[in-house]
């Protein structure tokens, strides 16, 4: 979770505050959880006063009509749910989380699962793109002044947490965030199996470079030559759906 522009709470404000309280009403139960409190988004060092947010956790699975992801596989059988039971639990699911979103939307954040997927279409894999004609058809959906992708934070994730990924396959995923991220977007992984705690992902040298704030969308440098570009403060980013690789070159 990350939040921005969150003003820091007075001394005599407690988890009671109405700003700071989410309502959830389940079907079967009714609770009220404070979700978001000065517990955990809303959270100061005891000593300095400062902002130290508190994160509200991995919120990654969901109830489904065979029972919440990622648990007993017997859910059903052994609390005696019938179909309307758990269609009543799938939907007090999806009306706690929208209520959640919306909540944390409103005080300038977002969680992981707002994501919205998909984000590197260019990309598929180490060492592996899509053809000629399908980067073209993606891109030129893309590069337009304002595509729908960008009315939703985007996710370029690094599949299997990049190991034994090539510095080109680094690139390639790199320009591809930068030629057609839009205004709210990540690069990098997300969950790629249980470690000891010991492994390090690969980090791509690119990642550390500063390239400074877009100047434009991208755009075909003439119709129908498959190369697209955008420029950025800091470099010029392009992708050549001929060679069907990306490039980013610095100023």
């Amino acid at each position: 979770m990350i939040v921005r522009d969150i003003p820091p709470m007075s001394p005599e404000a407690t988890t009671e505050d109405t700003l700071n309280k989410v309502t959830f009403s389940l079907p079967i139960r009714t609770r009220t959880t404070d979700m978001i409190s000065n517990e955990t988004l809303f959270h100061t060092n005891p000593i300095t006063g400062e902002p130290q947010m508190i994160s509200l956790g991995w919120m990654d699975d969901s109830m489904q009509m065979s029972g919440p992801t990622e648990e007993d596989s017997n859910y059903i059988a052994d609390t005696g749910a019938t179909t309307q039971d758990m269609q009543d639990q799938v939907l007090a699911y999806r009306e706690t989380i929208t209520q959640f979103n919306q909540a944390v939307a409103a005080k300038g954040g977002f969680t992981y699962m707002m994501a919205s997927g998909g984000g590197a279409q260019l990309n598929k894999g180490n060492h592996s793109t899509v053809d000629t004609a399908t980067c073209k058809t993606i891109l030129t959906s893309l590069c337009t002044p304002s595509p729908s992708a960008w009315n939703r934070y985007q996710l370029y994730e690094i599949p299997g947490g990049g190991f034994g990924f090539s510095p080109q396959t680094f690139t390639d995923y790199t320009a591809e965030f930068l030629l057609t991220r839009g205004p709210y977007a990540l690069i990098g992984y997300t969950w790629f199996g249980c470690t000891n705690g010991a492994t390090e992902n690969p980090r791509a040298p690119e990642w550390d470079d500063e390239y400074g704030a877009p100047l434009n969308t991208c755009s075909e440098t003439t119709t129908g030559s498959g190369v697209f570009t955008r420029e950025w403060e800091g470099a010029t980013v392009s992708w050549n759906c001929n060679s069907q690789h990306g490039s980013i070159t610095k100023k």
